[in-house]
């Protein structure tokens, strides 16, 4: 029998050795060797994309510009596996999150492996299709869109927290999750409570989103 003292200690050898802090790669597929400049490239050619697919023209400005460099060093240079997009309505949140779909999906080659979904949707999902709502929670990449936008989920008189459990079940699993909302720091706090919140501000980088509404101009 392997002595105890000669096994604590090689065990936490091993742990040691593996206790430095890691950062996940969120482009393992095609894009691994893509620099921050070149992804910043794919994310403005995919947004003018988004917005071209709406029959608008697109309104590049510096305002866009800066949000995307960040979106695009969040994904090369950032530990934190996610990313939460929030601001003002109309500022362009929603059309980076489908940009950044494209440029998960380009780097994967499989679009079953990234699901873009609001959480409405998702609400609607966890009371009756439990397949696409374990879809959402499993996924590779998930895109969630308009947080606090969704209903009260109330099943046989319970109230369930279907939004808060799939958000920490991907914490948990460090799976790399995109979150928009118009919803502001104080907002989130106290609609989805210290649990959730918490786990935003450590594993969540936070780009803000402000200025007049795109869709007015």
């Amino acid at each position: 029998m392997e002595d105890i003292h000669r096994l604590v200690e090689n065990a936490s050898r091993m742990f040691l050795q593996n206790s430095a802090a890691q950062t996940p790669s969120k482009l393992p597929g095609r894009l691994a060797d893509a620099t921050t400049e070149d992804l910043f490239t794919l994310l403005s050619a995919a947004y003018r994309m988004e917005v071209g697919r709406r029959g608008n023209d697109c309104l590049w400005d510096a305002f866009t510009e800066e949000r995307l460099q960040k979106v695009a060093r969040w994904l090369k240079e950032s530990r934190r596996t996610g990313l939460l997009l929030y601001g003002s309505v109309g500022t362009g949140k929603t059309t980076a999150t489908k940009a950044l779909g494209q440029i998960f999906r380009l780097d994967s080659g499989q679009c079953s492996k990234v699901r873009n979904i609001s959480s409405g949707a998702l609400v609607t999902a966890f009371s009756g299709d439990s397949y696409q709502y374990a879809e959402a929670r499993d996924c590779q990449t998930l895109l969630l869109d308009e947080l606090g936008c969704e209903p009260e989920c109330l099943i046989y008189g319970v109230y369930r927290t279907p939004v808060i459990d799939l958000l920490c079940s991907r914490y948990n699993y460090q799976r790399t999750t995109v979150v928009t909302t118009n919803l502001g720091d104080r907002e989130i706090l106290e609609r989805y409570g210290p649990r959730l919140w918490d786990r935003f501000q450590e594993e969540y980088d936070r780009i803000t989103y402000e200025g007049s509404s795109y869709r007015t101009r």
